[in-house]
């Protein structure tokens, strides 16, 4: 009886640490723009936006495009954003 128990705890112990030995690290590859905070309020009175997301959307679009290579808005993820030093805002964005 008591092997039997021992040999229970093992495996219960052993499914306990299973997941995390198959687990896998999921990095997310982001990207930083900074832009200063005219340049959002400048934009924003220009267009007509639905909400803050897609000011800064624009924001990234119109700072990483270039004249070959337009990057579309639906592609576009905005991750995170901070504000910086001064009047900086730091806008962490990921291209899918």
């Amino acid at each position: 009886m008591k092997k039997l128990f021992i040999l229970c705890l093992a495996l219960v112990i052993l499914a306990l640490h299973t997941p995390l030995a198959m687990a896998e690290t999921v990095t997310i590859d982001t990207k930083v723009v900074e832009v200063d905070e005219s340049e959002m309020i400048k934009l924003a009175s220009q267009e007509k936006f639905d909400n803050l997301t897609t000011v800064m959307k624009k924001l990234v679009q119109l700072n990483i495009s270039t004249e070959e290579n337009i990057v579309e808005l639906e592609k576009i993820s905005i991750i995170d954003f901070e504000y910086g030093e001064g009047a900086k805002i730091r806008i962490y964005y990921q291209i899918n």
